[in-house]
């Protein structure tokens, strides 16, 4: 299967900064890429030329099989959605859904049912100004435009920003159904829960440059460690003795590495009271945490 989306050897640099070195990757379609990093990592800068906001220095960039500044027709079947947003505060809801829908060829009488389906499932209310919308309504509303036009990649830049949880499991619904269509999707969050229920294959990178790609699942079995999670009453912290790398928040430790058994007999000779007992694979915060470092996660974008 040709791929959707091919970046080759990519790179970008502001000034004598590089922000984006060499950097690969390929989207298929009907999957959903996490493009994944700290702040400061290049992930943005990586979005806008995947629309043809910026262009490369160096390497080539295909969308459908075409380059976007060779051909920019093709970005109307592109919808992005980025991370610093705005939009008309004096329009009207389902007015400003038209109008973005009118900007890439939809026409209207189609626009305006497709509006009031995606505001029915986001529940918002299609006659207040936008001004008038909270900000997790702004974001769904957003969201809504981006997909107005039904297209075939979709580049998210944190969708799921200052969404409440039903919000975040409604965004969550559109991402699949839109995978199910057959769309490939790009979605940058620091949400690593919900880059793991979406992802088919990650992309992490640091500095600019790739750290971790390929299929979500290989991925865990190379960089993960094999996680104990462990929930009751007593001396968790009794887990240090063990010398494998832990963590305990409240009543649930987490230990990293260590043989299932060897954690339960400890527990039990410490007489802890165990309500669970668990053994998983590392989460992807994990992974993240131990391949680019807790201070990079703190620094700037």
């Amino acid at each position: 299967m040709e791929p959707m989306v091919r970046v080759d050897e990519v790179s970008k640099s502001f000034d004598d900064i590089e922000a984006v070195s060499a950097l690969t990757f390929s989207i298929k379609p009907g999957e959903v890429l996490g493009l994944l990093g700290p702040n400061g990592a290049g992930k943005t800068t990586t979005i806008r030329m995947l629309n043809g906001i910026l262009l490369p220095d160096h390497g080539e960039i295909e969308v459908f099989g075409e380059s976007l500044h060779e051909n920019p027709a093709i970005r109307a079947r592109i919808g992005y959605l980025p991370e610093e947003r705005g939009i008309y505060p004096k329009m009207r809801v389902r007015d400003a859904m038209v109008f973005f829908a009118a900007l890439n060829g939809v026409p209207r009488h189609i626009a305006r049912e497709r509006a009031d389906e995606l505001l029915e499932h986001f529940e918002i209310n299609s006659a207040l100004k936008v001004e008038a919308l909270s900000k997790g309504n702004r974001s769904k509303l957003l969201m809504a435009i981006t997909i107005i036009h039904d297209p075939e990649l979709l580049v998210l830049d944190e969708p799921f920003s200052g969404l409440d949880p039903v919000g975040v499991r409604a965004m969550r619904d559109i991402i699949l159904e839109k995978k199910r269509a057959g769309a490939s999707i790009v979605l940058s969050t620091h949400q690593m829960t919900d880059a793991e229920m979406l992802c088919d294959r990650i992309c992490l990178i640091n500095k600019g440059r790739r750290v971790v790609y390929g299929p979500l699942s290989e991925v865990r079995k190379a960089f993960g460690k094999r996680c104990i999670e462990v929930e009751g009453e007593g001396e968790m912290d009794s887990l240090s003795e063990l010398g494998y790398e832990y963590e305990v928040v409240g009543n649930t430790a987490r230990v990293y590495g260590a043989d299932q058994q060897s954690v339960l007999s400890h527990l039990l000779e410490r007489q802890v009271k165990l309500t669970s007992f668990s053994v998983s694979e590392a989460p992807l915060e994990k992974i993240f945490l131990d391949v680019v470092g807790d201070s990079n996660a703190a620094s700037d974008d």
